[in-house]
């Protein structure tokens, strides 16, 4: 079993991919495009877990063949499962993305779908789901089967509540033709942005900013925890972290074309 340790993208493809969603990503928040460093933590690649790095609340995860994790949630359950880091964080400064090759609807009539990547406390670790710990910010697909609408919303909160914004209206749910990429960058201690990709031609389905203002006034913790959420079947694959300095990126982006143009030489 490999070390639960960060390693970089090996193929063409991810580099070229890494490279398009660090310059949406960075340009539009005007920041110094100097670069990041940029390391995958997770590519569900084998079939054993990593229990020294993720830990699970009523979830049923297995790997599939094509090496993305595949969270079974209870069946005919309406209560969220999610798989959730025990030691890796994301901080103010750094980004985090998932890939989401799949999202199910619910066939519980009446019921709502939701997949999403959440940044959480783990103040509950495995005994309450991420909606229910101190501290979340989160990126989520919503499906309402009463009014067959979809949504994706950035929110944050705590305890059972949030608050938030609809960031896109009626977007076509995750799914093996549809993959998206879902990116929480903490831009500040009180600012976040969410953006979503669509994985096949990197293009930007839609991204925006939200201010944390938690009801009682208390900030959200700086170093929040990654924790991919749903209460629908679910395929996850490339867990990526973004981490500071960002000054680092445009070495990296030119150091990667010229090493690129070399070997298509």
């Amino acid at each position: 079993m490999e070390e639960p340790a960060l390693y970089f993208f090996h193929s063409d493809r991810a580099k070229i991919l890494l490279v398009l969603i660090i310059t949406l990503v960075f340009a539009p928040a005007g920041q110094n495009a100097s670069a990041a460093f940029v390391d995958r933590i997770e590519s569900f690649e084998g079939s054993t877990k990593d229990d020294e790095t993720w830990e699970e609340y009523t979830t049923y995860a297995q790997f599939l063949q094509d090496d993305m994790l595949f969270l079974r949630t209870q069946p005919e359950s309406l209560g969220m499962s999610d798989y959730t880091t025990r030691t890796v964080t994301v901080g103010i400064g750094e980004a985090v993305s998932v890939e989401i090759h799949d999202c199910q609807i619910s066939r519980v009539e009446y019921s709502n779908s939701i997949c999403g990547l959440y940044l959480t406390d783990n103040s509950g670790g495995i005994q309450t789901r991420t909606g229910q710990d101190d501290d979340f910010i989160a990126l989520v697909f919503s499906y309402y089967a009463t009014s067959k609408e979809s949504y994706f919303v950035l929110k944050y909160g705590g305890n059972g509540a949030s608050i938030g914004k609809t960031i896109n209206y009626n977007p076509q749910r995750p799914s093996s033709k549809n993959p998206y990429i879902f990116l929480i960058e903490r831009i500040a201690s009180n600012l976040v942005r969410g953006s979503v990709y669509n994985t096949i031609d990197m293009s930007l389905i839609c991204s925006d900013t939200l201010y944390l203002i938690h009801p009682d006034y208390s900030p959200i913790k700086d170093e929040l925890y990654i924790s991919l959420v749903a209460n629908v079947d679910t395929d996850w694959d490339n867990v990526t972290i973004i981490p500071e300095p960002a000054s680092m990126v445009l070495l990296g982006l030119g150091g990667l074309i010229f090493s690129l143009r070399r070997r298509q030489r």
